[in-house]
């Protein structure tokens, strides 16, 4: 049976993984241990995190373990990311990046709880393959999506124009699709994670109430429930969203908010920005409307499109409870099966040029130095012999030599021939 609530992990099981913030709900430490699990099953390196010292101490800053991060080395090899394929996909839209857009670069490659960086690990293969995103959305908004022409992340009609919003607001994900109406639209996606949907908010601007009376999408446009934390942030986007719309730049749109099951906050923040709007799916084809899917259902349209590898791999990475529960109760299942890795060679490598896959952490052999090659006999080079010389009547020392595979000679033979050697050659 799927579990109907984030499991409450102990202390000390979290302590005992690295996954401890005394400020974690249930979802975030579990989240958070699950992702110290996945890292250490995989033999990658965990950071550390400044932590504050107490009152009682000295109040110096103390250094903690924190294994949802990963080491600098690790974080920039890509180590976060489910495929090496993915990783080259993030470190070229890193450096194709809109201007202005808000990649938080060291979260991304770092931190194993970010927002950002499960949206890449979740929706890169449908950016890579767009048949694939076809069948996937529109399993999940039949009635919306027909063909899925473009996806691309962290992305914004214009930041600051003045026929927007004046901002920076930008959307997780967009996907450019063409509907059964065969009409350009799109789906603007705002992903969350462990967010406690409780900010930190936008400030404040006469321009946000502006567009929230003249877009004709909520009840009560003045009503401050629509400035909260964790609320206003879904208002700017969905008005975003329908300024799109009003100034052309598609014919419609559909605002998008998914989150896991088991983060209730994000359900919750669905169901009541759902009951502020006049019509969630839009009153009328012309207005934006708003859908709150869950990872789980979008992991298992992946699974019904052919990409049921895929689709555990990130059930694996975020959203697998039943093994933290099992952790926490002390009965440890088998680690998972790492999904199979392609081997196109990619932009990014990964830490050593040999692995084969994400799972795999290989130290390169250290080369052979002279002084260890030098201790097999067969592997000296040659070298040339030198004639002995009588200079000062004694016989003058060659360098050493490799042995020869003549027999040696006897000792009366070798006595023989230094008798000779200094009598100039006489008999």
């Amino acid at each position: 049976m799927p579990l109907s609530h984030a499991p409450t992990i102990p202390d000390a099981t979290r302590r005992a993984h690295a996954a401890f913030l005394a400020s974690d709900d249930a979802f975030s430490g579990a989240a958070r241990l699950l992702a110290s699990l996945w890292r250490a099953e995989r033999g990658l390196p965990c950071s550390v995190q400044v932590e504050p010292g107490s009152a009682a101490a000295s109040r110096k800053p103390r250094r903690v373990r924190a294994g949802w991060r990963l080491r600098p080395d690790a974080a920039r090899a890509g180590r976060t990311f489910l495929t090496p394929e993915i990783a080259a996909y993030v470190r070229r839209a890193l450096i194709l990046r809109e201007p202005g857009a808000l990649w938080d670069e060291p979260k991304i490659l770092g931190h194993l709880l970010a927002s950002q960086g499960l949206a890449l690990n979740l929706c890169a293969v449908m950016a890579l393959d767009l048949d694939l995103a076809s069948r996937v959305w529109s399993d999940l908004l039949p009635d919306f999506v027909h063909r899925v022409t473009h996806v691309r992340f962290e992305t914004s009609p214009g930041r600051g124009h003045d026929d927007l919003l004046q901002d920076h607001t930008a959307f997780d994900i967009q996907l450019d699709v063409v509907t059964p109406d065969a009409d350009p639209a799109f789906v603007a996606v705002e992903l969350k994670f462990i967010e406690p949907m409780a900010g930190p908010s936008a400030s404040v601007r006469a321009r946000y109430g502006e567009v929230a009376r003249a877009c004709g999408l909520y009840r009560s446009p003045d009503d401050l429930l629509l400035y909260r934390p964790g609320i206003e942030q879904l208002r700017r986007e969905h008005t975003l969203g329908q300024l799109m719309v009003d100034h052309g730049y598609a014919s419609r749109g559909l605002f998008v908010l998914a989150g896991p099951a088991l983060n209730r906050r994000v359900g919750a923040a669905a169901q009541v920005y759902a009951d502020a709007l006049v019509a969630p799916r839009g009153a009328t084809p012309d207005r934006v409307g708003f859908v709150h899917l869950t990872i789980e259902a979008i992991l298992a349209a992946l699974a019904r499109s052919g990409a049921e590898v895929h689709a555990r791999a990130v059930h694996a990475r975020y959203l697998d409870f039943e093994r933290v529960t099992a952790v926490a109760l002390g009965d440890i299942p088998p680690p998972p099966t790492p999904p199979r890795v392609p081997t196109t060679p990619l932009a990014l490598p990964s830490p050593c040029p040999s692995a084969a896959s994400p799972s795999d952490v290989l130290r390169p052999p250290k080369p052979l130095t002279p002084r260890r090659i030098g201790r097999h006999a067969g592997d000296r080079p040659e070298q040339a012999e030198t004639p002995r010389s009588s200079v000062g009547g004694k016989p003058q020392r060659s360098p050493r030599s490799a042995p020869s595979a003549a027999p040696a000679p006897t000792h009366r033979a070798t006595r023989k021939a230094c008798r000779t050697a200094v009598s100039g050659g006489g008999q």
